[in-house]
């Protein structure tokens, strides 16, 4: 609930989950922290937004496999560095934005020596993995 104070959610106060279980396969999430898990942050989001933000942070080597999902995201590094794999590779440096159309593939690798940490927005609908028996992604098919 929100408060008429300034207020400060600190990182590790906002519920964390690490995989996500599709298509009877588990998939490594690295750290994820989705906003509307957090009730005040919740609530700082109005309903008729239709946005969802959250934290994601990999660890140097950790990778987020090349996935897709049904709607548009901008993905905003934060801290570290890392790579951009799936339909686009390359390089992920402090600052970069990656915009992800949807049914795009893509996904991440943390770099050394600190990781990749994100902010990740999605703007049409709500976030990836705010209902975790029900993410908005499909992970790509192994070959």
């Amino acid at each position: 609930m929100l408060s008429d104070d300034v207020m400060v959610i600190p990182r590790v106060d906002v519920p964390a989950i690490y995989e996500i279980e599709e298509g009877g396969k588990k998939h490594v999430l690295g750290e994820h922290r989705d906003f509307s898990r957090h009730p005040v942050l919740k609530g700082a989001i109005p309903d008729n937004a239709r946005l969802g933000i959250s934290w994601a942070t990999l660890a140097p080597s950790q990778v987020l496999e090349p996935h897709l999902h049904p709607i548009l995201s901008m993905i905003i590094v934060c801290r570290g560095n890392g790579a951009l794999l799936g339909d686009k590779t390359g390089p992920l440096s402090e600052g970069d934005v990656v915009v992800v159309p949807a049914g795009r593939l893509h996904g991440f690798v943390g770099g050394d020596p600190e990781g990749l940490t994100v902010l990740s927005v999605q703007f049409e609908m709500r976030g990836l993995y705010e209902d975790t028996n029900n993410a908005l992604v499909n992970f790509a098919a192994e070959d």
